[in-house]
């Protein structure tokens, strides 16, 4: 109901006959409504809720790889609050620039902000534009950004961008928002949605709150930012998909043409115990190996990249080691490589992976 009567609210105000609505009033009507569309009861999981604070301000700084990730964040810090925390987010304003989004019978920058977005020109941004955004920090309020400035098209953690240390970047509005409001503390909360396309889940975990002093000298404002593009890949899942990609990947890379068999992938599994129980991993991978890395073969098979033979699986080799242009398709031209780039920060478990895939590659020798 509620959603209907913004849709008749937002359709009064562009006739002049009501104020400007504002969405972020019906967070409790939102959820569900949310909630049912994207299907969250089945496709969202919050892991290490405990780390989201349950009270303003904070800075939710997360990783972006989806075009619905400010959705999933939204639902996922609304509800490991307990609903107690309504968030703002910053925009780049030129998103909805050009067709077909400008041909839209309504603004969607305009529907945006309402919905609390704070734009900012991207590759040209203002202080003005800045100053809204430490004001919500003051009020207190909180808000969620994406330090890699843009999506990644390659799979990789912020795809190594410049930039994530220059003025704008958390550190300037802890440090900004925290000296003009002396005893104000704020964490910055790192956030990663990891995307499993084979069951369609979404996992959205929080990272433990970061801090940084009032006083800190620029340095130590850009360590902080460095280092937390660390805590947000900390808080990747690995799920199996992610683990056959690598051994896809690296048995293409060192020459293998044998069959990939579901007994080498589980050896693989087993031997990287140690190393799985120091990072966060999907249950259902831990639970169930040989079903979830069929599960993930199945989809590759689908993608058109290996091909199912009766001791396992084959792949196109010359596909899975391409390097397609850095755009929006490359997902889908290379989707080996793209799930393997959201590990490859991981480097003990990478390391660890290969050095299984070199051994399997001796044995059938």
């Amino acid at each position: 109901m509620i959603f209907w009567w913004n849709v008749v609210h937002y359709a009064l105000y562009r006739l002049g006959l009501m104020r400007p609505p504002d969405f972020r009033n019906y967070p409790d009507d939102w959820d569900p409504w949310l909630g049912s569309l994207l299907g969250w009861r089945t496709r969202l999981r919050i892991v290490q809720a405990d780390h989201c604070p349950t009270d303003h301000p904070a800075i939710f700084a997360a990783g972006h790889g989806k075009l619905d990730d400010p959705l999933f964040v939204w639902g996922a810090v609304n509800r490991a609050s307990s609903e107690k925390i309504h968030i703002h987010f910053m925009m780049r304003d030129d998103f909805f620039v050009g067709p077909p989004r400008s041909r839209l019978p309504f603004s969607m920058n305009e529907l945006t902000r309402m919905s609390g977005c704070l734009q900012i020109s991207r590759d040209q941004v203002q202080l003005s534009q800045l100053k809204p955004l430490i004001n919500v920090l003051r009020a207190p309020g909180s808000f969620v950004m994406f330090p890699g400035r843009s999506r990644s098209r390659s799979g990789m953690l912020m795809e190594y961008r410049d930039g994530i240390d220059e003025p704008g970047g958390v550190s300037f509005f802890l440090v900004h928002a925290q000296r003009r409001s002396p005893g104000l503390r704020i964490p910055a909360v790192p956030v990663a949605r990891t995307y499993n396309p084979v069951t369609r889940v979404s996992t959205v975990a929080f990272g433990p709150p970061q801090y940084l002093a009032a006083d800190a000298s620029r340095e130590e404002q850009r360590n902080f930012d460095l280092g937390l593009a660390v805590h947000i890949g900390d808080a990747v899942e690995l799920h199996a998909l992610h683990l056959l990609a690598a051994v896809v990947y690296l048995r293409c890379l060192h020459g293998a043409t044998s069959v990939i068999t579901m007994d080498h992938l589980l050896r693989v599994v087993d031997e990287l115990q140690p190393v799985l129980r120091n990072q966060l991993v999907d249950p259902a991978l831990l639970a169930s190996p040989a079903t979830t890395l069929g599960a993930a073969a199945g989809w590759l098979v689908q993608q058109g990249i290996l091909r199912a033979v009766a001791a396992g699986h084959l792949p196109d080799r010359a596909r899975v080691l391409s390097a397609p242009p850095l755009e929006t398709q490359y997902r889908r031209a290379n989707p080996v490589k793209y799930h393997l780039n959201q590990i490859l920060h991981f480097d003990q478990l990478v390391r660890g992976i290969e050095v299984e895939v070199l051994r399997g590659i001796r044995g059938e020798g």
